[in-house]
């Protein structure tokens, strides 16, 4: 707040807090003039000797935040000029959106290999080796585990044996169901192996 002799500004409100002398007013015209104002809210720009009405400063006519934007737009189109001059000698941002290119390229080529490695590149399927026999397939397995007691299964294609080695555990080594159950006729030792779903005699 300033103290202007004869009263007080606030510049935050650009208002005087007290009215200005009443003998200013025109008594026919009730919007003739604010009181509490001063050089049109602009006293940066404009000086109000006599009270009633301010006069542009040294040929100032526009305000700060006019002169503001004036210079915006003068730093603007020379940063455009010059970026233009440059560019046009050295063809700098040419050589920039063109390694970004290359740099691009070559990110979407590597997914797409990594992409295809893991989707398309499937693992070689573990070997189908059908037996004559349930005998044949357990005793094939066997050796193929180290001599170990294969592991019986029945998928979904028919029964089969894995051999007991984490190494070769996807291996099958299938036998005929015909064969299997007419060996469960002769061998009456192997129904505990029996395939679900069948029923023996």
């Amino acid at each position: 707040m300033y103290y202007l002799l004869s009263r007080y500004y606030n510049p935050y409100w650009r208002r005087f807090l007290t009215p200005n002398n009443y003998s200013y007013l025109d008594l026919e015209d009730i919007n003739d003039l604010n009181l509490f104002a001063y050089c049109n809210n602009n006293p940066v720009a404009y000086i109000d000797s006599d009270g009633r009405f301010g006069i542009v400063v040294a040929g100032i006519s526009i305000g700060a935040y006019e002169l503001l934007v004036a210079l915006g737009l003068i730093t603007a189109a020379a940063a455009v000029v010059t970026t233009t001059v440059l560019e046009s000698k050295y063809h700098f941002i040419e050589n920039a959106i063109d390694e970004l290119i290359d740099e691009l390229t070559k990110n979407i080529n590597s997914s797409f290999s990594y992409i295809k490695k893991k989707t398309y590149e499937r693992k070689k399927a573990a070997p189908r080796i059908k037996k004559k026999s349930k005998k044949e397939a357990k005793q094939a397995a066997f050796f193929k585990g180290g001599k170990k007691e294969p592991i019986f299964h029945n998928g979904k294609h028919g029964p089969h044996y894995h051999p007991n080695d984490p190494k070769f555990k996807h291996w099958h080594y299938y036998f005929s169901l015909l064969n299997f159950i007419s060996e469960h006729d002769e061998n009456e030792e192997d129904y505990d192996e029996q395939i679900p779903g069948i029923f023996y005699i």
